[in-house]
């Protein structure tokens, strides 16, 4: 198979008609497919054509997909990123987890609150 028709397939990935979106993701899953029987024939055990696919750009066009309004272009990217690209969708949605803004205010927060509490002063005039 030519990867000639990915780069075209993958700039359809920024359309907004829901149909030829849906249309695009079947025939990336039918082409990705193909790509796990050819894998097994590459030296790197990897599928060319999603190798490919994360070269021209359609990975992260994929993932800004997950925001789409469309239940089952929603369900068939996600599909897509969990079968072909888990490894880049968990790295990818690593920083997102925690929420490391959010996370890290909460975190730095409780120990200076930790620390101004005179605690140990109340203990001290306790002893006294």
């Amino acid at each position: 198979m030519s990867r000639g028709c990915l780069e075209p397939l993958c700039s359809v990935l920024s359309y907004q008609d829901h149909d030829l979106l849906y249309t695009c993701l079947e025939g990336l899953e039918n082409i990705l497919q193909a790509g796990e029987v050819g894998k097994k024939g590459e030296e790197s055990g990897t599928n060319p054509y999603a190798q490919f696919i994360l070269e021209c750009g359609g990975l992260d066009k994929l993932e800004d997909l997950q925001d789409v309004n469309s239940d089952r272009v929603y369900e068939l990217v996600m599909k897509l990123l969990q079968s072909y690209w888990e490894e880049e969708a968990s790295e990818n949605d690593d920083p997102d987890v925690p929420g490391s803004n959010d996370s890290a205010d909460t975190v730095g927060t409780k120990p200076e609150e930790a620390a101004q509490p005179p605690e140990p002063a109340s203990g001290a005039d306790e002893a006294e």
